[in-house]
């Protein structure tokens, strides 16, 4: 519901897009102020096209819009809809080292996205999403199509990590024939070698070797 105040026959006026979460019909010229529910008035910058972004504080909240001895005020500020479902939405992790991840709405969701907190919103599917990147999906805002239909503003957005695959490095172990170890381990930590099937647990010295005499001539395996 929407009014205005004038000590004059000069008037404004104040639109919502739902769509963009944004205050509409402002001149680029002209310095506003917006109070909170009666509170201390906070100064707005007016972006071009006129448009004031919504702050997250606003929403359900009754609005005064000032412009010099001018007002318009907003009784109540439409309420931000909640974070979307995790079943809305389905995330496809990579699976190999090089591999990128994506996100795909579910059954009739409208969602959108971005990869950049400061970036612009576009609509899922998102696809070649970089491993370690983080993505942020909220549902899409609509303005209303008929007369008395109330407009729905862009939800809260979720997080959603795309997970980063590491390579496991395989160990190099050196065999030292003269004093018979094989070393390059980890000193004093336990380690399994497996010989012709058998399993024996080990533990290396201070220097991190093992004693390799009793494996000589066998195929080993060390875990």
């Amino acid at each position: 519901n929407f009014a205005y105040l004038t000590e004059s026959s000069e008037t404004f006026t104040v639109g919502v897009d739902y769509e963009t979460a944004q205050l509409t019909g402002f001149d680029n010229t002209e310095s506003y102020t917006v109070a909170v529910d009666d509170g201390t008035d906070a100064a707005v910058t007016v972006k071009t096209g006129g448009v004031v972004d919504i702050d997250d504080t606003w929403y359900g909240k009754k609005l005064t819009i000032k412009k010099g001895n001018l007002e318009f005020v907003i009784d109540t500020l439409a309420a931000q809809p909640s974070a979307p479902v995790s079943s809305a939405y389905t995330v496809t992790q990579p699976t190999t080292l090089d591999g990128t991840g994506s996100i795909t709405a579910v059954g009739e969701a409208k969602l959108e996205y971005k990869t950049d907190e400061n970036g612009e919103w576009t609509a899922l599917p998102a696809s070649n999403l970089a491993q370690g990147s983080t993505v942020y999906i909220r549902t899409v805002g609509k303005n209303p199509v008929t007369e008395g239909e109330t407009g729905t503003f862009p939800s809260v957005s979720s997080e959603i990590t795309i997970n980063t695959i590491t390579q496991e490095t395989t160990p190099v172990l050196a065999i030292d024939y003269e004093a018979e170890t094989l070393g390059a381990f980890t000193a004093n930590e336990k380690y399994t070698i497996t010989a012709e099937g058998v399993e024996n647990k080990v533990k290396t010295d201070n220097a991190a070797t093992i004693d390799i005499t009793p494996y000589i001539g066998k195929t080993v395996s060390v875990v």
